[in-house]
């Protein structure tokens, strides 16, 4: 987790404001946006609201306890959805093969067991569910 100064300094760059900038936007010093970013004091609560607007950041992200950026986790999605596509593709290639190399089963005299057209069915499904996948992964964030 990163230090909060370090955060608001980040985020000042980011946003092509200097110190003296973002003390004058504040209303504070240009000394105390310095001692903010070095980690010698805290900004109160309604600066630090108004700080967070004025960088365009949220709060978790300003403090260091966000989970991950928005870029980050867009990628841990895509990742996700190409590990799905990929399984569902070996399920789908394993479900052919039992359908096409399986018998049928005699349940009783009259009801006859298609196993073929069971695995068949969760091919389809499965396919279906890896071009869902793949859509997800190839489509434009």
């Amino acid at each position: 987790m990163k230090k909060l100064g370090e955060n608001i300094w980040r985020f000042r760059e980011q946003a092509g404001l200097s110190q003296e900038q973002l003390a004058e936007a504040l209303g504070v010093s240009r000394q105390t946006v310095s001692n903010w970013e070095n980690d010698r004091a805290t900004p109160d609560a309604y600066k630090f609201g108004r700080l967070c607007e004025l960088l365009g950041v949220g709060a978790e992200e300003l403090l260091g306890t966000s989970p991950s950026s928005p870029q980050k986790q867009r990628a841990k999605k895509r990742i996700a959805a190409l590990v799905v596509a990929v399984l569902a593709f070996l399920f789908a290639i394993a479900a052919i093969l039992l359908a096409v190399f399986t018998s049928d089963t005699q349940i009783t005299s009259t009801v006859l067991f298609s196993q073929a057209f069971l695995w068949g069915a969760a091919a389809v499904l499965a396919l279906a569910a890896c071009l869902v996948a793949l859509i997800y992964y190839f489509k434009k964030h």
